[in-house]
């Protein structure tokens, strides 16, 4: 009779541990495999000590009850270790509270009773004294034995959630007044260690240049996996829909992560990754929590989810405070055109540097970029931000890590170079300045569009005993490099006190030869065709007449009136048969007649003195349309004092 239910239950224990042997082989969760595995071994032991007694030999033995006392161990390891069932012995502090006054109340009881028998008449008047006196203690030791039990109970029966508690409170405390990204960091993962007793942390933080997740902290310097999550991961998306933590079956089985690339799952395999918790602010997720398996290889239950979203919900606000606030640090020293350091940074780093390297050698780069304001002029504020933001990549090119990159101001830069000689600073001054030059210089710019650099150099403490000197020899070596005719790098040494005079003299010392110079190239010119020079001097009377009647002031006179003498001075370079022709130019003749215009420029720009007038000169023959020549300004875009000039000229 029992033969068709043993071959009945026969049939049911191989089904289920075929499909069990199926999963734990498609699985890469080492936990429920655990488990599966251990309540599969006490099943077949139970059916083989069951069979047993179809033997006579055996059921003779209690072989079953041996088999069931093996299976039972093997399912309470199952739970104990991989939590198959979630299993908790509730022992309430109140139980155990109660549990002591009763105690203390017995105690109390028995001690005057006893002392009640065998004290001897003559001291029976203490005894009201003694009942007193152990009533009083009695009172005074429930609160304290309160506590103690509370504590007991926590650690005998709770233990997991009083760890827990414990390293809650402890991070809370820790990082509520706390703006140290870093700090905050490290505390989180200590927490998450010390509560959950993971093996290895990682956090990722979100980059704000490139939005990807990078691993910004790890609970071990050993353990640095190659993390990267970019912000059109699955995972991300899906813990932006469900706002809660993923577990390493999920990543596996649910059906929205079949389209991560299996390199990406093979990364979170390799690392071991079994929890992901998001960290949020504002529906935005800042970074993320990541556990490899716990030290006794115990599985997480959802309890401890509910721990690390507490954790992560608790740390967003801190995380994005620190993120803010170290930002707001960087854009205080930081110039937000080049990221570069600013003069303030400039001022604080200088004077750091100076007290760190002692005795050594330290030099100081002062860059200043030629003729930048005419740059702007003629190109406009947004070619020029271009300009300084690639000389700021020219420099972190050529620096990298040796040294301190500032904007000092405006079109200025310097480059403090600690453990750097005068020698060594120079190679390094001349790499940036002919990168610079070669960088700008353009060959097919009709305009000749190219900027260069002067460089000074100054070297502590060869060259200055301090800070101060330090910046203003550097400054001046810069001046003297511009006066000596720009494009050039200039050292520092003492006879620049006696041979240089000071740069805001430099000036007043060339003003005198304007006339001279400008009348110099006017006689060339006439030399070539007298009318040209005719010409010129009669849009100079014109435009001054325009000046006046608009109220201009006498520094905008003098300017449009030297550009009137100088804007046709490029056509020395035309050919004197079509200067002089009297008959309609061809199209080749009018072009090249339009080259003066270049032409002019190349020539002023050999004059330092006079580059003020290059606005109005290379503009006076652009249109209102846009349809003039060489740029093709329209409008607004022409210089003012190159609307002057075309007025006069036309």
């Amino acid at each position: 009779m029992a033969a068709p239910l043993y071959v009945f239950a026969l049939a049911m224990i191989i089904s289920t541990l075929f499909k069990a042997g199926r999963n734990i082989r498609s699985s890469n969760d080492a936990n429920p495999n655990g488990s599966i595995k251990l309540v599969c071994f006490g099943i077949t032991i139970v059916f083989i000590g069951t069979m047993g007694n179809l033997v006579p030999a055996l059921g003779q033995y209690p072989v079953e009850l041996f088999a069931s006392f093996i299976n039972a161990f093997l399912l309470m390891i199952a739970i104990y270790k991989y939590r198959l069932v979630e299993l908790r012995f509730m022992v309430t502090r109140g139980l155990v509270s109660a549990l002591f006054i009763i105690l203390l109340i017995i105690a109390y009881i028995f001690s005057v009773i006893y002392i009640e028998k065998h004290i001897s008449a003559q001291y029976q008047s203490i005894i009201p004294y003694y009942t007193t006196l152990v009533a009083l203690a009695v009172a005074i030791t429930i609160q304290p034995l309160f506590k103690l039990s509370t504590r007991l109970v926590d650690k005998m029966f709770y233990k997991t959630e009083y760890t827990q508690r414990q390293a809650l409170r402890a991070f809370s405390t820790r990082i509520s007044n706390n703006l140290d990204l870093d700090s905050i960091a490290r505390e989180l993962i200590e927490a998450v260690q010390l509560g959950l007793n993971a093996t290895h942390v990682l956090l990722l933080q979100k980059d704000e240049e490139n939005k990807h997740y990078n691993v910004f902290a790890t609970s071990s310097q050993l353990y640095q996996p190659a993390l990267q999550l970019s912000p059109d991961n699955p995972i991300i998306k899906w813990m932006h829909d469900n706002n809660a933590g993923l577990t390493r079956g999920q990543l596996y089985y649910h059906p929205i992560f079949k389209s991560m690339w299996e390199s990406e799952k093979e990364q979170l395999y390799q690392a071991g990754i079994e929890l992901i918790i998001p960290i949020k602010v504002r529906d935005k997720i800042i970074a993320l929590l990541m556990l490899t398996r716990r030290k006794n290889n115990v599985a997480y239950t959802l309890d401890d989810l509910d721990l690390l979203s507490y954790l992560g919900a608790s740390s967003a606000v801190a995380f994005e405070n620190a993120r803010l606030y170290t930002r707001s640090q960087a854009d205080a020293i930081t110039d937000s055109l080049t990221k570069l350091y600013n003069h303030r940074y400039f001022c604080q780093a200088l004077s750091e540097q100076m007290d760190k390297i002692g005795t050594a050698e330290l030099s100081l780069l002062m860059i200043d970029l030629d003729l930048f304001k005419l740059y702007n002029d003629l190109y406009g504020h947004f070619e020029g931000d271009r300009a300084l933001a690639m000389v700021a990549d020219i420099l972190r090119r050529n620096v990298n890590n040796r040294g301190i990159i500032c904007r000092y101001g405006g079109e200025e830069f310097t480059v403090i170079l600690p453990y750097f000689d005068s020698r060594s600073a120079h190679a390094l001054a001349e790499k940036i300045r002919t990168d610079i030059e070669t960088s700008f210089f353009n060959v097919n710019d009709v305009t000749q569009r190219f900027l260069t650099a002067s460089v000074g150099i100054c070297t502590y403490p060869h060259g200055a005993p301090n800070t101060e000197e330090l910046l203003k020899r550097a400054d001046l070596a810069m001046y003297t490099a511009k006066n000596q005719g720009k494009n050039q790098t200039v050292i520092y040494t003492p006879r620049f006190i006696k041979d240089n005079p000071s740069p805001f003299d430099v000036e007043d010392i060339y003003r005198p030869n304007y006339t001279a110079t400008i009348y110099a190239l006017a006689a060339a010119i006439d030399a070539k065709d007298h009318y040209t020079f005719g010409h010129s001097q009669r849009v100079a009377n014109y435009v001054t007449i325009l000046a006046d009647e608009m109220c201009l002031d006498k520094a905008h006179i003098d300017i449009l009136q030297e550009a009137a003498l100088l804007h046709d001075i490029g056509k020395l370079g035309i050919p004197e048969n079509i200067l002089t022709k009297t008959g309609k130019l061809t199209t080749e003749e009018y072009d090249a007649v339009k080259k003066h215009v270049e032409l002019s420029i190349t020539i002023i720009k050999h004059l330092p003195t006079l580059n003020h007038v290059i606005p109005a000169v290379i503009g006076h023959h652009e249109r209102w349309d846009g349809k003039g020549y060489p740029r093709g300004l329209k409008g607004e875009n022409i210089p003012f004092t190159a609307r002057c000039l075309a007025i006069a000229d036309a």
